[in-house]
């Protein structure tokens, strides 16, 4: 009785714990990928900026 007690509970903190780990894992990816994101769009815009600058100093 007591042992399938102890597996019963032992199988829920498993779940328990393999749901948090994954949740976890999910938003630092999440996090990861916008971070990714805003450094391509700042990239993207400091590019863009110097272009303009560039033409200005042409024309």
């Amino acid at each position: 009785m007591a042992r399938r007690i102890f597996s019963s509970i032992i199988s829920t903190l498993s779940v328990k714990t393999f749901t948090y780990v994954h949740y976890v894992t999910r938003k630092v990816a999440l996090q990861a990928d916008r971070d990714v994101v805003d450094a391509t769009k700042l990239k993207h815009k400091r590019r863009m900026e110097t272009l303009r600058s560039i033409r200005s100093e042409q024309g």
